[in-house]
């Protein structure tokens, strides 16, 4: 693979009016590009043979016939057109991907500059030059105004591993905004540049490509809705908009392309943890200016960036992990479960509130895997009894997102998503990383208790306090806490807790109740590893006393009590009588 080693890919629909001008400047490039995949997205004028005509001149033009839809599809057709060509090739084979659409004329060094972008600054995930169009009255060139905080949709050139780790582009409106928030969000730098060598004669107004100029701004605003923006933000941008050609109704066909959807209950983007990062993004633009917004997000989330991420993965080594995932988890899995998720019944299952769930295991086709949780929600009685046992998957996915957001070791949260089923029912699903060979903390402590020397039992024992500490200073209470939710690696280290049922924010004075019941699970769970020294399992509460600051004797003599009924029922199921002196 070389440094310049770059892949186009070209989904076009009846392009036959601007393409020759597109074709010619990009063979007419100082560095042309290794492959230059053109997909016809069912063209019905010369586009066709237009194709054919450059493509047996050059051999680095491979064309694509795609099946006819019947229209345009922007957005939605666009990305699916432009994967029909991903799909052909292997993508592996080349260090640069870029999307470019067929009614451009690019500068001559246009890639030579932006390739040498690249290897100038790492952290640069995608980026592009500016465009321009041709004033219709005076001939002069005017520019769309793009922003320098993403690369433009029409000509979005992307390094393979940003590519990669953002998880591609998401197949509807609005998908050339979301790959530059996601680049953000795991530390790439997302850009544009305004200059000369970079300028861009965009042949065709942006957005006016399917049914018009107001029509492409109406579906904008659909998008930022789709996206999750805010409305005030949207009201910013629309009111900037409107100082833009086509004056004044652009930016308000904007603004009501986005009110429309809102008050339509229009579709939206489910990924929670985007929005949120995305709404804080805008509301600094607001606040401080785009620019001064953009530099200092990109300073916060260097340490997020890792350019290893999407290879490193090893589903045998302790701490294998995923940190992306594809952005489209609803495709994901339907593909592994099938359309109507009716494989879903072979895995393994389980009844709970009136909720069937389970756990499985996706490989992805990148390499690795990632863990999914499914819960299936058939009926409205179903859904009110799952959100008031606090045990549907959305609630799950905001108490990962604030645990691992907190630097607490637990499966990172890569994206949720509710599949509405042909028969009235609901799958939830989340999924997380998967953190490779893990196992319980119990039986590993077992183990150490038989096997081990003193140290070791006591450095576990401090792990597993330092980590309950942790989410209880967090506001966070998990009401089924105990080492049995622990998960270990082969050598003992404490990787995770079980946060299934953590799902108890807690607002102000955490619920006394709540607090010793948890404190009592993790306590008697101790108990039943030690057995029969349990004047360890005092030794043990005396610390956890200490770094809980568990110094109100109400909520001490609760979990007295409630670690004497655990351990009176663990009597009546195995005939161990133990009794516990907890410090008072």
């Amino acid at each position: 693979m070389t440094e310049d080693n770059y892949l186009i890919i070209s989904p076009c629909r009846d392009e036959a009016d601007f393409m020759r001008r597109t074709l010619d400047s990009v063979i007419a490039q100082t560095v042309k590009p290794s492959l230059w995949v053109i997909v016809d997205d069912g063209s019905t004028d010369k586009t066709p043979v237009i194709l054919t005509e450059y493509a047996g001149k050059h051999d680095f033009i491979k064309i694509i016939r795609h099946k006819n839809r019947g229209h345009r599809s922007v957005g939605p057709g666009v990305i699916e057109a432009f994967y029909a060509g991903y799909e052909s090739i292997e993508v592996e084979d080349f260090e640069y991907i870029c999307k470019l659409d067929l009614d451009l004329e690019l500068p001559r060094r246009y890639f030579e500059i932006l390739l040498q972008r690249f290897k100038d600054n790492p952290r640069i995930g995608t980026c592009s030059g500016k465009p321009y169009f041709v004033d219709t009255e005076s001939g002069k060139l005017v520019s769309e105004k793009c922003g320098d905080e993403n690369s433009v949709g029409m000509t979005k050139l992307f390094r393979k591993e940003c590519f990669d780790q953002i998880g591609g582009f998401v197949q509807q409106v609005m998908w050339d905004g979301i790959d530059g928030h996601r680049c953000r969000m795991l530390g790439w730098i997302a850009c544009s540049w305004d200059e000369p060598d970079l300028r861009f004669i965009h042949l065709r107004p942006m957005g006016s490509s399917q049914k018009g100029m107001l029509t492409g701004r109406m579906r904008h605003g659909y998008g930022q809705y789709f996206m999750g923006t805010d409305l005030i933000y949207m009201t910013a941008s629309a009111l900037y908009r409107m100082t833009r050609p086509p004056f004044i109704i652009g930016g308000l066909a904007m603004w009501w392309g986005y009110v429309q959807s809102m008050l339509s209950g229009k579709e939206r983007l489910k990924d929670p943890a985007f929005r949120s990062f995305m709404r804080k993004y805008q509301w600094s633009c607001l606040l401080r200016g785009k620019a001064k917004a953009t530099a200092m997000l990109n300073e916060q989330r260097a340490p997020n960036w890792n350019t290893s991420a999407s290879k490193s993965f090893s589903p045998k080594s302790d701490m294998a992990r995923m940190t992306t995932l594809p952005t489209n988890i609803e495709s994901l899995i339907r593909r592994h479960l099938g359309d109507d998720l009716a494989q879903a019944e072979s895995v393994a299952f389980h009844t709970r509130g009136g909720n069937r769930g389970g756990v499985l295991r996706i490989p992805l086709e990148s390499g690795g895997s990632v863990v999914v949780k499914v819960w299936r929600i058939q009926n409205l009685k179903e859904r009110v009894k799952c959100a008031m046992h606090l045990s549907n998957g959305s609630r799950e996915w905001r108490m990962h997102r604030l645990i691992h957001r907190a630097g607490v070791r637990v499966p990172e949260p890569l994206g949720f998503n509710s599949l509405n089923m042909a028969d009235g029912g609901r799958y939830d699903v989340m999924a997380i990383e998967d953190l490779g060979e893990t196992e319980r903390g119990l039986p590993y402590f077992k183990r150490l208790i038989l096997a081990g020397d003193e140290s070791e039992i006591i450095a576990f024992e401090d792990r597993v306090i330092a980590t309950t500490a942790e989410i209880v200073e967090l506001g966070v209470v998990d009401i089924d806490h105990q080492l049995n939710n622990f998960l270990v690696d082969t050598a003992g280290r404490l990787l995770r807790i079980d946060f299934e049922c953590a799902r108890r924010p807690c607002l102000g004075v955490m619920p006394r109740g709540v607090f010793a019941e948890m404190v009592a699970r993790l306590l008697a769970s101790h108990v039943y590893a030690v057995q029969p020294d349990v004047c360890r399992t005092e030794r043990f509460a005396e610390r956890l006393y200490e770094r809980l600051r568990i110094n109100n004797p109400r909520v001490r003599a609760l979990v007295r009590s409630s670690v004497e009924e655990k351990l009176e029922s663990q009597h009546c199921r195995v005939s161990i009588t133990s009794v516990v002196v907890l410090p008072v």
